[in-house]
């Protein structure tokens, strides 16, 4: 993958401001990023906060965001990587089988990728292993990231909300969060439930493999698809947003763990 470059960088910390549709919403990534940065070691967080100011990037929130903006912009150099964000499987598939899930690029083998690249000793290329997954993590944890083809995850089903009409996918990426309060108050609710959770929770969390996060994702999607529904109510949306909500907590955690191991290597 090329280096990105200054131009690049400016661009699109421009187009974050601005653009509306991102995985997760940007909201979601935000706040996985920021769970995982509180929970680095001193010695880790130097290096992400170099590679930040390398790239000019104002904090891991915002480079997680870039690879959305790289991917709807078609950004030279970025344009195959739409597939990097997603993995569909069959509709009647259990769990997720990476040899038949995964024979082109997805979510899990981009992760894999990213996650070597980690180590690469150009600040360039480490720059952006670090932001795709710190995205990537967070998009596994959106249930709908690991869905089905035939209504490519959701984006081709309508469902109402609040009498408006909106994707079935936009909703799990964005409009399950309303109303959940401003991204500070989540982030300082959030943050407060994991350090209250237990020593065993956290160890379970962080020892998963990226199969078992796949499969969480997925076990969600296909509730999700059996109690399918033209019309979100407020009850629904309350539910959903608590599992939103504990799917960015885990999300945070993992992203954390990974990168500790990950960036403290010699």
């Amino acid at each position: 993958m090329r280096k990105c470059s200054s131009k690049l960088v400016v661009g699109v910390l421009a187009l974050l401001v601005s653009a509306n549709v991102f995985a997760w919403g940007q909201t979601g990534h935000n706040l996985v990023a920021a769970i995982a940065y509180e929970h680095l070691t001193p010695e880790v967080r130097t290096k992400v906060d170099a590679l930040l100011a390398h790239k000019g990037f104002k904090n891991l929130g915002s480079a997680a965001n870039w690879p959305d903006v790289l991917r709807d912009t078609k950004a030279i150099g970025y344009e195959h990587t739409g597939p990097w964000h997603f993995v569909n499987l069959p509709r009647d598939a259990l769990n997720f089988d990476r040899a038949r899930d995964c024979v082109k690029p997805c979510i899990v083998s981009a992760l894999e990728d990213m996650i070597k690249q980690l180590q690469d000793p150009d600040p360039d290329k480490q720059f952006e292993a670090l932001a795709f997954v710190s995205h990537l993590v967070g998009d596994i944890h959106q249930p709908l990231h690991v869905s089905y083809a035939f209504d490519r995850g959701g984006n081709d089903y309508q469902v109402k909300v609040d009498e408006e009409m909106i994707n079935l996918h936009h909703y799990w990426d964005t409009v399950v969060l309303r109303g959940a309060g401003t991204e500070e108050n989540m982030l300082s609710r959030l943050s407060a439930r994991v350090n209250a959770s237990n020593q065993q929770s956290w160890q379970q969390w962080q020892v998963a493999s990226v199969n078992q996060w796949i499969n969480e994702s997925y076990d969600i999607t296909r509730r999700i698809y059996v109690g399918k529904v033209s019309k979100i109510s407020n009850a629904r949306q309350r539910q959903d947003q608590k599992l939103a909500l504990e799917r960015i907590k885990q999300a945070g955690v993992r992203l954390a763990h990974l990168l500790n191991n990950q960036l403290s290597k010699p």
